[in-house]
């Protein structure tokens, strides 16, 4: 499918692979497109026993639990678990140290599992899926992201995605474990706000173009054009 185009240091890991904000604030500045996944999942998970893997250093798993009962965010980095402890912790969020492809270190079944920007970094998608399938409550979502996997192959400044997804190896991938699934793709507004800190950035009183979380929101199908796609799977 096609479309027409709908202060404080940052803190990287080695080759970018990480950023590690401090407050929502600056993570809303450094990944803008990523949290907006999150802020959409909050309606899923209002009172709900959830789970977030590859949580990173947890700004979105903070987010979460604001409507959440309670979230578990797991991640492989045990630095980035521990970086969520002290900036993102609340008191109904628990931090883990885990492998998404490896056996979870718990038996618990979640309402929700998310997990975004995740399976094309795994060396096994569908060991994360059976895990995922495997801790799903019956009646339970997933909700998880991919980059546009043609589009995300073509660059050449991250190394670090082992899969490309096509609009149709996503949707067999996910069909193999999951009998409903709703495909999106994430789309931005460009109001008044976009094109004003646009102004202010060609006339130098901003070093860097900024995009704003609320401006996000998402579109139905797997658009060619457009950077992210988003499933919404249940059993």
């Amino acid at each position: 499918m096609s479309r027409k185009t709908a202060s404080k240091k940052t803190y990287s890991a080695p080759k970018g692979i990480r950023l590690w904000p401090r407050t929502i604030v600056e993570a809303a500045k450094q990944a803008a497109p990523h949290l907006a996944r999150y802020n959409f999942a909050r309606k899923f998970v209002v009172g709900k026993n959830v789970c977030d893997v590859a949580c990173g250093v947890g700004y979105g798993s903070s987010l979460l639990a604001k409507t959440a009962l309670k979230v578990t965010a797991m991640d492989v980095s045990p630095e980035a678990t521990e970086w969520g402890s002290k900036y993102f912790n609340a008191e109904n969020l628990k931090f883990l140290v885990a492998d998404a492809i490896e056996p979870w270190p718990m038996e618990d079944k979640f309402d929700v599992i998310t997990s975004f920007e995740t399976m094309e970094h795994l060396e096994s998608p569908e060991a994360f899926l059976k895990n995922v399938y495997d801790h799903l409550s019956s009646s339970g979502t997933l909700l998880l992201s991919v980059p546009n996997g043609p589009r995300d192959e073509r660059r050449t400044d991250n190394p670090h995605h082992l899969h490309h997804f096509t609009d149709t190896s996503l949707k067999d991938i996910i069909h193999k474990y999951f009998s409903q699934a709703e495909f999106l793709s994430q789309a931005y507004k460009k109001d008044f706000k976009h094109y004003g800190t646009k102004f202010l950035r060609k006339i130098k009183l901003l070093k860097k173009q900024p995009y704003f979380v609320n401006n996000y929101f998402l579109i139905p199908g797997l658009w060619e054009d457009l950077k992210t796609w988003v499933v919404i799977a249940r059993k």
